[in-house]
Formats: C-alpha cells, structure tokens, sequence
C-alpha cells in the first residue's frame, strides 16, 4: 500500500485531501479480491491510469486558475494594463543590472581572473 500511497503525490494536495482516503480502500479492496496474475496486471492499469488522470486534474486545476485570473483581471483594466507594464519593465531592469555586472566584472579582471 505505500507504492499506491506514493502513486497519489501524483495528484495535487487538495485532490488527495478530497478523494485519497477513498482511492485507496478501492485499490486495497481491488488488490485484495485479485489473484498472482492479475495483480501484475492491476499494477499495471494503476501506475497508467494515475499518471494519467493525475495529469488531467493538473490541468484542470490550472484551467480553473487561469479563468479566474481572467476574470479579475479582466473586472480592473486600470489594474491589468499597469500589472503588465510593470511586469515588462520589470524584466527590462534586471536585463540592464546583469548586462551592467557583467561588463564591470569584465573591466575588473583580467584574463586569468586576477584583478586588473
């Protein structure tokens, strides 16, 4: 049962919260009623169907989060105009402060590395 329970991280924290109790006391129940031979198989149809479905609640989620940003941002444009200019500027400064560092780091040392 730790393998399955470690199979669940694959899912986001809330999704486990919600639904981890239960998928494990189907799978244990599944694993229990299975023969030698279909336990191979079960293992099989798990590790492919969690990472499968994992994957589809991240996305998911993601869709739900990016709706709601939308959504607020879209309630303030006042807000979202000055968000991205402020972004965009953002990047442009630390684009200018590391190109700035690098051409001191440049100026003060030698080929060696020593100070010049």
């Amino acid at each position: 049962m730790k393998l399955y329970q470690t199979l669940l991280h694959f899912y986001p924290a809330s999704f486990r919260a919600d639904y981890g109790e239960e998928m494990t006391a189907v799978f244990a129940r599944r694993r229990r009623d299975a023969n030698w031979a279909a336990l191979a198989w079960l293992w099989i149809e798990t590790v492919i169907d969690v990472l499968w479905n994992a994957a589809l609640v991240h996305l998911d989620i993601l869709g739900q989060d990016l709706r709601y940003a939308a959504r607020t941002l879209g309630r303030a444009p006042g807000f979202t105009i000055t968000a991205i200019a402020v972004a965009g500027d953002y990047g442009g400064v630390h684009h200018g402060e590391s190109c700035a560092a690098a051409a001191v780091s440049v100026r003060t040392t030698g080929a060696a590395g020593e100070t010049v």
